[in-house]
């Protein structure tokens, strides 16, 4: 039920109306899980589980996994499985609307910041989306001081519930891309004069990389020295809008070769390379303190007016903290985040959703150094 206003479209640069939804659903679920040990030194795990919506269907998924305890310091483990994701309410029973597209540049005249009519709606013919994924990783644990564990991923997803960008539908229509020969409606005169973004099951996506997670606890002096990294490295995000249709491989960019957005550049996201978190920390008589320092790699972003390539720099802030439970019940720290005021880059972004410009919100805070002081007491 939104408000008047939103119903109406009478909020400015919002695009259009948005209709109320009503909507009801039935899901009935169940769900086995089975520890099998094989050997002393390997377990396995087998879990099911029955989905059935009264609205889209059923769904049977599975996972399957050994651990392998080969030493005392080390474990191997590896899983496979399948995943499911039932449509919204929302995706599927939206009423149609008429509004305004976002901004775009139109490939076929070199137009810029265009606005035309945009024709949304949910999709009642939308099936879930669909997934299988598999991992294999390693723990090692030489001491009860030191522990690191590397990990391997690979996701695909079938049937992705999309709703792409104007930018990325007129791009793709110019590209002759056949699954977007009826998303864009020409006037007379060959002038864009509305496109559909009505969602649809046209989606697929591959994703693959490594998460890292090292941790280090050394007594020193009198207290304790912590030390710990953990990152996530992308070789792969690559995603197609429609099934067989031209893949966007997004890892470390916002646009593709020409400039033109990838596929989800519409929300604002980039799949970074490698981003990661590393601490320094000491413990002592009821006092602690960390330092923090926190990595994000840089990207490539939306082309600048004058065409020329634009790339966002790495970013790197530190955080510090400093906290007290030298009293019973009691937790106090204090500290700053972002201590030495880094500033991020501009940003110029492939697509006008929310007319963002200048920092990249999703990845970049902008409040600068920030102090803060946090209190915490149990009761019990």
């Amino acid at each position: 039920k939104p408000s008047p206003a939103l119903e109406t479209g009478d909020i400015a640069g919002l695009g259009g109306s948005v209709p109320p939804v009503s909507a009801e659903r039935s899901v009935t679920s169940i769900f086995g899980e089975l520890v099998v040990p094989i050997v002393k030194s390997l377990e396995g795990n087998l879990g099911l589980r029955y989905d059935n919506y009264d609205d889209v269907g059923s769904s049977t998924t599975y996972k399957a996994s050994l651990r392998w305890v080969p030493t005392s310091w080390a474990v191997v483990r590896g899983s496979v499985g399948t995943g499911f994701r039932a449509p919204t309410l929302t995706d599927l029973f939206a009423p149609e609307s008429l509004g305004t597209s976002e901004q775009f540049t139109n490939p076929l005249t070199g137009e810029t910041n265009l606005q035309v009519n945009s024709r949304t709606a949910g999709n009642p013919n939308l099936k879930p989306e669909e997934s299988t994924q598999q991992s294999i990783g390693i723990i090692f644990q030489p001491t009860d001081r030191i522990s690191a564990s590397i990990d391997w991923f690979r996701i695909k997803i079938d049937n992705a519930i999309n709703a792409p960008s104007a930018q990325f539908i007129v791009s793709r229509f110019a590209a002759g891309d056949p699954a977007f020969a009826d998303k864009v409606k020409l006037d007379a005169n060959g002038e864009i004069e509305e496109i559909t973004q009505i969602l649809d099951n046209t989606g697929e996506a591959e994703v693959e990389g490594f998460d890292l997670d090292v941790r280090v606890a050394q007594p020193l002096g009198g207290g304790r020295l912590n030390v710990g990294l953990n990152g996530t490295y992308y070789s792969k995000y690559d995603q197609a809008a429609s099934k067989g249709g031209e893949v966007s491989r997004k890892v470390g960019t916002l646009v593709d070769a020409t400039g033109a957005p990838v596929v989800g550049a519409e929300n604002g996201g980039v799949v970074l390379r490698w981003k990661h978190i590393f601490s320094i920390g000491y413990t002592w008589s009821g006092w602690s303190i960390v330092g923090t320092q926190n990595y994000a790699h840089g990207y490539e972003a939306g082309w600048r007016v004058d065409e020329e390539r634009n790339f966002m720099p790495s970013l790197t802030t530190y955080d510090v903290a400093v906290g007290y439970t030298g009293i019973r019940n009691l937790r106090l720290t204090a500290g700053f985040r972002n201590i030495l005021d880094e500033t991020p880059g501009n940003v110029f972004t492939p697509v006008s959703n929310q007319f963002q410009a200048g920092y990249d919100a999703n990845n970049y805070d902008p409040r600068g150094r920030t102090f803060f002081l946090t209190a915490g007491y149990k009761f019990f």
